[in-house]
């Protein structure tokens, strides 16, 4: 209804120009905007509401700046407005959902100032690791350690100690005993296919039995 709402108001004004349209053209395919709907769920982990209103909210977003003459010269509109829900889905995890990688989870444990002030460090990165973290299924502490590692320069032999420790969380008591060998070489795998210069450790040279 937002969207709608607001296509009526600038059809009014007759501001909508050929990217209007565009996004028009788009939003009536249903194949297209299946094909987004499933991207963006599967890729951020959104419910149904939560896609529904992040399109909505693009959509809004780029009609306003499209009137205004405030969009760039876009050849390929599809590629455009996939890029606009992901940045727009890391602006919203970025400001308010944080807790969807660990970050309350694990703020709660915390006992020194050097640890907050880590987070802190992390938070500040936040835009490079999201972009990054969604390419991996971990579980919730795994991903605050592959945060800390791209962060802090934790060694890499650092973070498989701490995985693979037997934590007891109150609200996850096994988040750590399920698959945790296993947990680590994913990340490990993950680390060496982007950062081709990282060491390679030696608790990681043979894999082939997981």
């Amino acid at each position: 209804m937002k969207f709608e709402s607001w296509k009526k108001e600038l059809s009014q004004k007759e501001l909508m120009n050929q990217f209007s349209k565009k996004i028009l053209e788009f939003r009536r395919d249903e194949s297209s905007m299946s094909k987004a709907r499933k991207w963006l769920a599967r890729s951020f982990r959104l419910t149904w509401e939560e896609t529904e209103e992040t399109i909505s909210d693009v959509m809004i977003d780029l009609y306003v700046k499209d009137a205004r003459g405030k969009l760039p010269p876009v050849k390929h509109f599809k590629s455009y407005f996939y890029q606009c829900l992901e940045n727009r889905i890391i602006e919203v995890i970025k400001n308010k959902k944080r807790e969807r990688i660990g970050m309350d989870t694990y703020f709660q444990k915390m006992d020194t100032e050097d640890e907050i002030e880590r987070m802190r460090v992390i938070n500040n990165n936040m835009d490079y690791i999201l972009r990054n973290l969604k390419h991996i299924e971990l579980n919730e502490i795994s991903r605050f350690i592959f945060l800390k590692y791209h962060c802090d320069a934790m060694s890499f032999d650092e973070i498989y100690q701490i995985l693979i420790h037997d934590y007891e969380y109150k609200d996850s008591p096994n988040t750590l005993r399920v698959n945790k060998h296993r947990t680590c070489v994913k990340i490990y795998r993950y680390i060496i296919k982007h950062h081709p210069n990282f060491k390679t450790d030696e608790i990681f040279t043979q894999t082939d039995e997981l």
